[in-house]
């Protein structure tokens, strides 16, 4: 699991949006992309003003580390959030909290966190509907979650996720803020996709794209907001459904901050209709 620098650049700017505060649970120990002598530099760049002295604690734990950059405690202690939690399958990063995220929640782990992180679990994982009800169902109410997921056949996923499967799933929950990038990497740059489906009359299809494609979330829990329920795709959903999915969609309407993701190059890839292109400024 691990914290790109795209998804650094997503969660520090949906914390100078709105301020994090509270608890913040990691899905696995996060191995960040950011080396210490860069880590403060990167967060100024993008508007953070970060602590100017002390050491930044070293990632040791994750295996995907060399030793070379920060741990995650000390990325969000940039951020100023200081109570961290890990929760994974086994103890075999240090993990605070051991469940398989395939089986249903104990309901001792219900509404237990503030923020929640998860840079690639979703798509490691042999149910992944069940993961994203569990980890919606750890919120807290205005708690956010941020989730990163290979979205096309790169790099070994276990199971390929869709935009339109995340969005539906927290619309249809009446989550109040749901933003859903499609990140698509070629030899030209990035190219952003947000998922914007109320301006479609009928399907929103999936991207189709020989390159890597990332998905990234961030879905905001309102006071109102269930987990349980799962969606139905939009050309099998019966009407009565179907309208409560688009009062649900009309909740979303006018909470869109500045995007948290965004192009470094200009638009090489068309997407299909819901679908709303990022430019990098």
């Amino acid at each position: 699991m691990g914290i790109s620098k795209l998804f650094a650049e997503m969660i520090v700017r949906e914390h100078i949006f709105r301020p994090m505060t509270g608890e913040v649970l990691v899905v696995g120990r996060q191995t960040v992309a950011l080396e210490p002598r860069e880590a403060r530099s990167f967060m100024r760049g993008l508007g953070v003003v970060p602590p100017a002295s002390g050491a930044l604690e070293v990632d040791v734990d994750t295996r995907h580390s060399d030793g070379s950059t920060i741990s995650d405690r000390a990325f969000f202690g940039l951020l100023g959030l200081g109570a961290l939690k890990s929760l994974d399958v086994s103890d075999y990063e240090k993990a605070d909290i051991i469940h398989d995220l395939s089986a249903p929640l104990p309901e001792h782990l219900l509404g237990t966190a503030d923020i929640i992180v998860d840079g690639a679990t979703l798509d490691n994982v042999f149910n992944p509907a069940q993961a994203l009800i569990s980890l919606a169902g750890m919120l807290r109410p205005a708690g956010r979650l941020f989730l990163y997921n290979i979205g096309s056949n790169h790099n070994c996923p276990y199971t390929i996720l869709t935009p339109l499967w995340f969005y539906d799933y927290f619309v249809g929950n009446g989550f109040p803020r749901v933003l859903v990038y499609a990140s698509v990497r070629s030899n030209l740059g990035r190219n952003v996709f947000v998922v914007a489906p109320q301006n479609v009359s009928y399907l929103t299809p999936n991207i189709r794209s020989e390159f890597e494609t990332t998905l990234l979330v961030l879905a905001e829990r309102g006071a109102a907001s269930s987990y349980e329920q799962t969606p139905i795709q939009h050309q099998y959903r019966p009407s009565d459904a179907d309208a409560r999915h688009r009062q649900n969609i009309e909740l979303t309407l006018g909470t869109r901050a500045e995007d948290l993701v965004r192009s470094d190059c200009p638009q090489f890839l068309d997407a299909p209709p819901g679908y709303k292109f990022v430019p990098s400024e």
